[in-house]
């Protein structure tokens, strides 16, 4: 898969789609005990955390209050800004929710820790981190990786249908590993498009679609971690280059998303939107299919998180 060039984020503030265990610990209860969790994170120790229940303060959209909803190891958190508070990041990622995250457990003093794929912005890419949103219910919220779950205003949590969640935690020692292996390494946020050699001149702009090659994003990263270890397929959960093309001349809120000044090129009166792009004659055109190891036909285009969480392969889990 080709690496994008230095010019890539010019069109790739177009095209983000998102963009964030224990067993066989041999630590003490005491000893663990001693660590923060500015520790763990730092540390990346997922060894210490058990798969214990937490009570997530998801946001009920329909009575516009806060619910709690158990999560358990291997449940997915869907996040996105509300309607009438996004910014442009919100606009260049399709969907009212733009971000997942994945809940693995909680230390012996009861934080609990999501593992996440995502940026802090357009000129910093932080890539796979762990965060912890506190204690129960939202309380002791931690601060240490720049994390508030309130700041996520919509927020709701699906798990894995029972096949599937069998699956999965059938190969828990593996994904675990991998995990690990991942936040040792730093995998990096990887901005999903890549450019010709002269961009300003050839203006074809490619989906990148290439498992963990060069980084991930919040979505696709955890679609590519569970298929290639736990033979979870999501299908249906992509958009191709003639929606993404769609999406930024048509929909209202395509429409918003703009270049921000310091990744132009040459000086541009501002701002300058994905559609007067596209109209100066950008195209978005498709990587390789992408083939499931589960059979079936093969599939382009970008992982988006709201249709990742649409996916038939999730439930409802009931808020208490």
């Amino acid at each position: 898969m080709k690496s994008p060039l230095p010019l890539t984020p010019l069109l790739a503030t177009l095209l983000l789609s998102a963009c964030g265990g224990g067993g066989g610990d041999d630590s003490t209860p005491t000893e663990t005990s001693q660590l923060t969790p500015d520790q763990i994170i730092t540390d990346h120790r997922l060894d210490l955390l058990h798969d214990e229940v937490y009570q997530f303060p998801a946001y009920d959209e329909a009575s516009g209050t806060v619910v709690m909803q158990p999560l358990q190891r291997w449940d997915f958190i869907f996040a996105g800004a509300a309607a009438g508070q996004e910014d442009n990041i919100n606009h260049i990622i399709p969907g009212s929710y733009d971000h997942a995250m994945v809940y693995l457990g909680k230390d012996d003093n009861g934080f609990a820790y999501l593992v996440e794929v995502d940026l802090n912005g357009l000129q910093d890419l932080e890539g796979i981190r762990m965060v912890s949103p506190g204690r129960d219910y939202g309380v002791d919220p931690h601060s240490s990786a720049g994390f508030r779950i309130e700041g996520q205003t919509r927020r709701w949590a699906k798990r894995l249908v029972a096949s599937e969640l069998s699956r999965v935690q059938a190969q828990e020692p593996a994904l675990l590993a991998q995990l690990q292996e991942h936040l040792d390494q730093h995998l990096p946020y990887q901005f999903e498009v890549t450019f010709s050699a002269n961009p300003l001149t050839d203006k074809r702009v490619t989906l990148v679609d290439d498992g963990f090659e060069g980084g991930a994003n919040c979505a696709d990263y955890w679609t590519t971690l569970l298929e290639q270890y736990a033979q979870v397929c999501f299908y249906d959960v992509r958009m191709g280059a003639d929606e993404l093309t769609s999406y930024l001349l048509n929909d209202p809120e395509g429409q918003l998303a703009y270049v921000p000044e310091e990744f132009l090129p040459i000086p541009w009166p501002n701002p300058i939107y994905g559609s007067d792009l596209i109209q100066l004659g950008y195209t978005i055109v498709e990587d390789e299919p992408h083939t499931f190891v589960c059979g079936g036909e093969a599939e382009s285009g970008l992982v988006i998180p709201q249709r990742l969480m649409e996916s038939p392969l999730f439930s409802d889990i009931p808020a208490e």
